[in-house]
């Protein structure tokens, strides 16, 4: 009998640890937006070095990039922003335009 209660507890065990780990990787994944950075910061230096002419659109399997010009306030910035096409998460990012410099 006592066998059997600790098979059964050792089972229980196993099992909330799992769906434990299964849980943190699963959000660590979810949550995971290097991707998205990466093609950020590589757009804001093809910007600054004047490889990208603007507006930019472009859209691929997993992201959608575009870069235009905007004016907040009276100052003329290059606005960047990437969209993850799958989870939809938006990162943007604001370059102030050359001929302002």
């Amino acid at each position: 009998m006592e066998t059997m209660v600790a098979t059964a507890l050792i089972v229980i065990i196993f099992m909330i640890a799992s769906l434990v780990l299964n849980n943190l990787f699963s959000n660590s994944v979810k949550s995971n937006t290097q991707h998205i950075t990466e093609r950020l910061l590589q757009m804001e230096y093809q910007c600054s070095t004047n490889q990208l002419s603007l507006p930019y659109l472009h859209t691929d399997e997993k992201l959608e990039t575009q870069a235009y010009l905007e004016e907040i306030q009276g100052i003329v910035y290059v606005s960047i922003e990437v969209i993850d096409l799958k989870s939809k998460k938006k990162t943007k990012s604001y370059i102030i335009h050359e001929a302002q410099r």
